[in-house]
C-alpha cells in the first residue's frame, strides 16, 4: 500500500513539474550543438560563409546583402501566433550599430518576401548581447511557420564583417523570451529526466510487490500438492494395536472350529 502511495505522489508531483516546466519556449536553436551550426550552414545562403567558434555560430559577411535562410523540419514548424517572441544573442566585432533583418515564411503566407519581414537594431561593442524582437505587429506573422531567414546585416556593408550568434528561440511572451537562458533550458531538460526516471523507479518497485506475493502463494500451491501426491500411507500405534488384536482373535476363533 505505501508503495502505491509513494507511486501516485511521483506520479502527481512529475505532471506538476512538467506544466510548471513547459516553457512557453517553443522551436530553437542553440549553436554550441554542432549539428544545429551544420543545419543552418546547409541553408539558403547568400554573401556569408558559417562555420562553428567558441560554442558560437560565426557569420563572416562577404557582401551586399548577405542572409541565410533555414527551412524547418516538420517537428521545428509551429504556430506563429503562439510564439510571436523570438530572443537572440549576438556578439558584433565592430563597433557600430547596424541593422539587422528577420525574414519568414508559412502555410498562409509564402516567403522570405518584402512583407514578411521585421527590422531591429543591434550595437557593435565586441560583446555578447541579447535582443527579444516582438513580431507579432507584423500582419503576415501567421499561419505554421516552415522558413526563417536572418539578415545579419540588412543592405548593402563597407567592408568584411563577422557576427556571433549563440542561439534562437522563440516564445509565448516577452517575459518568458527575457526569462529564459541556454541553462536554464538544460536544467529543465536534466530535471524532467530526473522525475522521469524517478517514476519509473517508483512504478517498477510497485509491480515488483505486486507480483512477488502472487508468485509466493503459487509456488506454495505447488509444493502443498506435490507433497499431498507423494506423502506415505501411516498409521496410528493404538489402531496398529487394535487391528493386530482383531486379527489375532479371528485365527484362534478359526483354529477352534477346525479343532
Amino acid at each position: 500500500m505505501k508503495k502505491f502511495v509513494q507511486f501516485g505522489f511521483c506520479v502527481i508531483m512529475l505532471c506538476i513539474f512538467l506544466a510548471m516546466s513547459v516553457s512557453a519556449v517553443g522551436t530553437y536553436w542553440t549553436f554550441d550543438d554542432p549539428d544545429a551550426t551544420v543545419e543552418w550552414a546547409d541553408s539558403s545562403t547568400n554573401n556569408v560563409e558559417i562555420s562553428q567558434a567558441d560554442g558560437a555560430m560565426v557569420i563572416s559577411v562577404l557582401g551586399d546583402d548577405p542572409y541565410l535562410a533555414h527551412s524547418l523540419t516538420e517537428d521545428e514548424q509551429f504556430d506563429a501566433a503562439a510564439f510571436p517572441y523570438v530572443k537572440v544573442r549576438y556578439k558584433i566585432t565592430n563597433l557600430m550599430t547596424i541593422t539587422s533583418e528577420f525574414f519568414w515564411g508559412t502555410d498562409i503566407n509564402p516567403g522570405p518576401a518584402a512583407n514578411t519581414n521585421k527590422q531591429f537594431d543591434l550595437t557593435g561593442d565586441e560583446e555578447w548581447a541579447e535582443y527579444v524582437v516582438n513580431i507579432s505587429d507584423v500582419e503576415t506573422w501567421a499561419g505554421k511557420v516552415s522558413t526563417f531567414r536572418v539578415d545579419p546585416i540588412q543592405g548593402n556593408i563597407l567592408g568584411e564583417e563577422t557576427i556571433y550568434i549563440d542561439y534562437i528561440a522563440f516564445f509565448a511572451t516577452e517575459e518568458e523570451a527575457i526569462a529564459w537562458t541556454e541553462d536554464s533550458q538544460d536544467t529543465t531538460a536534466a530535471e524532467e529526466t530526473v522525475a522521469e526516471e524517478t517514476v519509473a523507479e517508483t512504478e517498477a518497485e510497485t509491480e515488483a510487490e505486486i507480483t512477488a506475493p502472487a508468485e509466493t502463494v503459487s509456488e506454495t500451491m505447488d509444493e502443498s500438492s506435490i507433497t499431498a501426491e507423494t506423502a506415505p500411507v501411516t498409521f496410528d500405534p493404538i489402531v496398529l494395536t487394535i487391528i493386530s488384536a482383531v486379527s489375532a482373535s479371528a485365527v484362534a476363533v478359526v483354529f477352534r472350529k477346525k479343532k
